[in-house]
């Protein structure tokens, strides 16, 4: 459990600063967090279907010598991804 954990972790440091983005101008629009979490779950969707194409399928082969397939690269991301959309929304709701 431990390595599917790290191995998605370092899956998703490449999505960090992009997420954020998103996270700030989605929130400086005033969007509800609702449609937010939507949105985010959308954009996940179609990272896991352009990663699914061949020429795109190539790069995920670091994480395929591990053992990991795509659903347990992808699921515990998205979780990673909401948790930092969550923390965003609660701290700019604070301030």
């Amino acid at each position: 459990m431990s390595k599917t954990l790290k191995a998605s972790f370092i899956f998703y440091k490449a999505y960090i600063i992009p997420s954020l983005i998103l996270n700030f101008l989605l929130i400086f629009l005033k969007i509800t967090p609702a449609v937010i979490i939507i949105y985010k779950i959308f954009i996940a969707g179609l990272v896991f279907l352009w990663y699914q194409m061949p020429p795109r399928n190539d790069k995920l082969i670091f994480y395929y010598n591990l053992g990991l397939r795509n659903r347990s690269l992808f699921g515990p991301a998205l979780i990673y991804d909401l948790i930092l959309t969550a923390a965003c929304l609660s701290i700019l709701f604070i301030i």
